[in-house]
């Protein structure tokens, strides 16, 4: 071998062993596969937000540029957030900043809530804490608000009137807080579901857990975070009631998973909750907790 055909066999070798190390370091760096669901706890709510949305891939990965996000909390109730019976402002703004970030061209938070709104809204610090993130913080109390949709797979209803900037957004993400219920015995994400539609009542007069699910087969999520940062566990959903405090944040993109874990957080099991085994059966996500996989994260 001669002098050229040795460096031009030694630049080859350099250069494969620089891209092997290269991409061996790419491999170490890359995260592993995503999670079913992120359980945070500790923190503050940025902190668990972030770590949540991080450990899913990324607020990016839920959020085009450009895109239109409605965020729909809990705002049913005319009580302080210290009280439990909404979603907690602090983390609806997070939610609305890392969107805002993220490049939303809107962020709309709105609810059909069951008092009045506009004693709802300010009361629960909701209001304030979205419009301050950049948020449009919209009501839902007017019938032209609502579009009607049918309910192809529905069993209980067949139809809804359903808030349009839920349906024709390009994000929906669900942001319930984690409580108990005195007819469906949990509140969690798809019950959300009852603050996009116009009658409310409709769901409580026919078979309520097939209600929630038949709404939950039109109405689709990106990504579902439950606020457990306080749980009512009495006297839900309005309370007062007896709160534990948890300061938890779980996150994901499957609505029954979430529903599932939160109903267990409450202590329940939920292949008892009516709608969350039926919304399994229906295959609407996964409700046996088992087959889950779960990333637990603790903060400081």
């Amino acid at each position: 071998m001669n002098r050229r055909d040795f460096l031009k066999l030694s630049s080859v070798s350099l250069a494969g062993a620089f891209l092997m190390g290269l991409f061996g370091r790419r491999k170490a760096w890359s995260a592993g596969p995503v999670p079913d669901l992120v359980e945070v706890t500790g923190g503050t709510p940025r902190e668990r937000v972030a770590a949540a949305f991080k450990a899913l891939g990324g607020i990016k990965k839920f959020v085009p540029t450009g895109s239109t996000v409605v965020v729909k909390p809990n705002i049913a109730w005319a009580r302080n957030p210290e009280q439990g019976a909404d979603t907690g402002p602090q983390i609806v703004a997070e939610v609305v900043t890392a969107c805002r970030q993220a490049g939303a061209k809107r962020v709309v938070v709105m609810d059909h809530t069951c008092d009045k709104a506009q004693l709802t809204y300010p009361q629960s610090g909701i209001e304030a804490a979205a419009r301050a993130a950049g948020a449009e913080v919209l009501h839902a109390d007017q019938k032209d608000a609502y579009r009607e949709v049918a309910i192809p797979k529905g069993k209980a209803l067949t139809s809804a009137l359903v808030l349009k900037e839920v349906l024709d957004c390009d994000v929906l993400i669900n942001l319930p807080v984690v409580k108990v219920h005195g007819s469906s015995r949990v509140t969690l994400g798809m019950k959300n579901w009852m603050g996009v539609v116009w009658d409310r009542g409709a769901l409580h007069r026919s078979d309520l857990h097939q209600a929630i699910v038949d709404i939950s087969t039109v109405v689709k999520p990106r990504l579902v975070l439950l606020d457990a940062t306080r749980i009512l566990t009495s006297r839900g959903p309005k309370g007062p009631g007896d709160l534990t405090v948890l300061n938890q944040l779980v996150a994901g993109t499957d609505p029954v998973a979430a529903d599932a874990y939160g109903a267990r957080i409450l202590g329940f099991n939920p292949q008892e909750i009516g709608h969350i085994r039926l919304a399994g059966e229906a295959g609407l996500g996964k409700s046996n907790l088992d087959a889950l996989k779960v990333q637990k994260i603790k903060l400081g």
